[in-house]
C-alpha cells in the first residue's frame, strides 16, 4: 500500500496539470487575493533589469497600505513583497531569496503588532507563495521549503512537490477569480477599492507581547541587513484602534517609524477596517511615509 503512495500522488499531479478542475478540488485554488501571482512574476521580470533603492516586506497592512508610487515621487524605487498575513518569520527566508536576487539600500519590514505574539508560524502565507508565486530559481524553492517547514504543514510540503514542475506549464494568475475589491497597481501594491469607514470601530486595542519565535526572526532579518550592508527600518503600519506594546529588545537600535504619528492615522475615511487603508488612504500615508524614510536615512 505505501509502496503505491507515490504513484497515486503521481497520476493525481498528471491529471491536475491538464485539469484546472481537478487541480483546484484536489491540489489548491489560485487566488488573486494579495496578488502574489502579479507581484512575483513582474518581480522575475524586473530583478536582472532595474535596480531598486527599498524592499518592503510584512503583511496585508503593507501591501495596500505602502505604494511604491509615492516614494519615486520622492526619488527612490521601491518594490513590495507583502503577502496576507505575513509576519516576520515568514519574512525571514523571502527576504534572504530576494536579496540573493539584488541588493537594496534599504529594507522597510513592517511589523504590524497583532502578529507578534504566535509562537507557531502560520500555513497561510506559505501556501500563498507556493500556489500563487512565479519564482521558481533554486534559492527561492528554498524559501518556501524553510517557510514550509518553520509551519509545520504536511499540505505545503506536498504543494513544493506539485507547483515547481506546474508553472513550467503556465504562470499562476491564470487560474485565480479576480479580486472585486483590489487592483494590481505594479511593484506589489494592490489598490484597494473597499468603501471608507464612516468612524472609528469602538474596540479597543489588545495588548501584545513578542513571542521568542517572531523575536528571533526579527534578530536574525537584523543580523543579515548587517552583513549586507542594507539599511533596516521597521515600520509599525496606521492603525485607528492601536495594538498596546512595549518595544521588543530586539529592535533596540533599529531604526523605527511609527506610522501612528502620521496626520491620517485616525481618520477613518482613510480606512475600510480598523488597520487596513483604502487606495486613497495609501496614498496619502506612503507620501508621508517616504519622507519619514528619508529623513531616517539623512539622520542615521
Amino acid at each position: 500500500f505505501f509502496f503505491l503512495m507515490p504513484v497515486g500522488w503521481g497520476v493525481l499531479f498528471l491529471l491536475a496539470m491538464v485539469n484546472t478542475g481537478i487541480e483546484s478540488r484536489f491540489i489548491a485554488q489560485e487566488r488573486n487575493w494579495g496578488f502574489v501571482n502579479a507581484k512575483s512574476l513582474e518581480w522575475s521580470q524586473l530583478r536582472h533589469t532595474e535596480s531598486f533603492d527599498i524592499l518592503a516586506f510584512g503583511s496585508s497592512t503593507c501591501y495596500s497600505g505602502i505604494d511604491p508610487r509615492a516614494f519615486e515621487n520622492g526619488g527612490m524605487r521601491l518594490f513590495n513583497f507583502c503577502s496576507s498575513s505575513q509576519s516576520i518569520p515568514h519574512s525571514l527566508p523571502l527576504i534572504e531569496a530576494a536579496i540573493d536576487d539584488q541588493t537594496p539600500k534599504v529594507l522597510l519590514l513592517d511589523v504590524y503588532p497583532a502578529l507578534w505574539d504566535k509562537e507557531s508560524v502560520s500555513s497561510e502565507p506559505v501556501r500563498d507563495w507556493i500556489v500563487n508565486g512565479n519564482l521558481w530559481d533554486i534559492h527561492w524553492a528554498v524559501a518556501y521549503a524553510k517557510l514550509t517547514l518553520t509551519s509545520h504543514a504536511p499540505f505545503a510540503l506536498m504543494t513544493m512537490l506539485y507547483y515547481p514542475f506546474r508553472r513550467m506549464l503556465s504562470p499562476a494568475g491564470e487560474n485565480a477569480e479576480e479580486d472585486p475589491n483590489g487592483r494590481y497597481m505594479g511593484r506589489g501594491f494592490v489598490f484597494r477599492t473597499f468603501s471608507a469607514l464612516d468612524e472609528a470601530p469602538s474596540e479597543e486595542g489588545k495588548h501584545v507581547v513578542m513571542s521568542v519565535t517572531v523575536a528571533h526572526a526579527m534578530s536574525q532579518i537584523a543580523r543579515l541587513c548587517e552583513a549586507q550592508n542594507v539599511v533596516l527600518i521597521l515600520v509599525n503600519p496606521p492603525q485607528l484602534v492601536e495594538q498596546v506594546f512595549d518595544k521588543p529588545a530586539c529592535t533596540e537600535g533599529l531604526a523605527w517609524i511609527d506610522g501612528n504619528d502620521w496626520p491620517g492615522a485616525k481618520i477613518p475615511s482613510n480606512f475600510y477596517d480598523d488597520h487596513h487603508l483604502i487606495g486613497e488612504g495609501a496614498g496619502r500615508y506612503s507620501a508621508w511615509l517616504s519622507a519619514q524614510v528619508s529623513q531616517t536615512l539623512q539622520n542615521p
